[in-house]
Formats: structure tokens, C-alpha cells, sequence
């Protein structure tokens, strides 16, 4: 179980719209076999297209606040994801692993933002976090 105030603490000092930006649009680049789910945000065709699309922006802000919730009820990820996971998992055929990719996307654009401030110890409580959300949402899998 992540350590919840060493959690919610630090995460009130995220911008989930920078942050929640670039992960995703680091994930469609990193990761490109991930833009198939976002064909129709328009131009995907280099990494300054995505990381400067508008709705790729307007989308990782919507995950980021979406994990934001997820933040606030780490004892009912799977309840607090459940919606999500019934969209993503069965209307729109999401691959489980996306989510995972995602959550480490997230942690290395965490560190990237927050440096040393984002110490190891952090970073071992935000993969237990990563971790439990891409279960939660995936769990229609299972």
C-alpha cells in the first residue's frame, strides 16, 4: 500500500496540465503503436506535431485529472477506475499494457519536472500508484 500522505502531499504541487501533457505525449511518441487510439487528434506525424497538439494537451490533462481522483482513493482504485475501465477496456479495446506504459511515462516526467525533489523513495510510492491504477483499469482483464 503507497504511503498516502507522502503521496497526496506531493502531488498538490503538480501541474496536471503540463504534466498530464507531456506524459501523454511523450507516450504517443516513445510508444507509436499507442496513437492508433487517438488517430483523429490530427497531426501525429513527429514528436514536436504531438507534443504541440492541442488535443493531445487537452486529453493528458483529462488523464492527469483523472489519476488526480485516483490520488484521493487509493483505497478504491478499482472502484474509483471502474467507469474508465468499462470505456477503455470494453468499448474502445485498449491494450492492458498502454496503461502501464503510461504509468512510467508519467513517473519519468515526474522526476524530469521535480528533480531531486522527486527522490527515490517518491519514486518507489508513485510506481506502487502507477501500478495500482493500471490494474484498476484494466481489470475487466482479469
Amino acid at each position: 500500500m503507497p504511503n498516502k500522505a507522502l503521496i497526496t502531499g506531493f502531488w498538490s504541487k503538480v501541474k496536471v496540465d503540463e504534466v498530464g501533457a507531456e506524459a501523454l505525449g511523450r507516450l504517443l511518441v516513445v510508444y507509436p503503436w499507442t496513437q492508433r487510439f487517438f488517430e483523429h487528434f490530427g497531426d501525429l506525424s513527429s514528436a514536436d506535431a504531438v507534443l504541440g497538439n492541442a488535443k493531445v494537451k487537452a486529453h493528458g490533462k483529462k488523464v492527469l485529472d483523472s489519476f488526480s481522483n485516483g490520488v484521493q482513493h487509493l483505497d478504491d482504485l478499482k472502484g474509483t477506475f471502474a467507469e474508465l475501465s468499462e470505456l477503455h477496456c470494453d468499448k474502445l479495446h485498449v491494450d492492458p499494457e498502454n496503461f502501464r506504459l503510461l504509468g512510467n511515462v508519467l513517473v519519468i516526467v515526474l522526476a524530469r519536472h521535480f528533480g531531486k525533489e522527486f527522490t527515490p523513495e517518491l519514486q518507489a510510492e508513485f510506481q506502487k500508484v502507477v501500478a495500482g491504477v493500471a490494474s484498476a483499469l484494466a481489470h475487466r482483464y482479469h
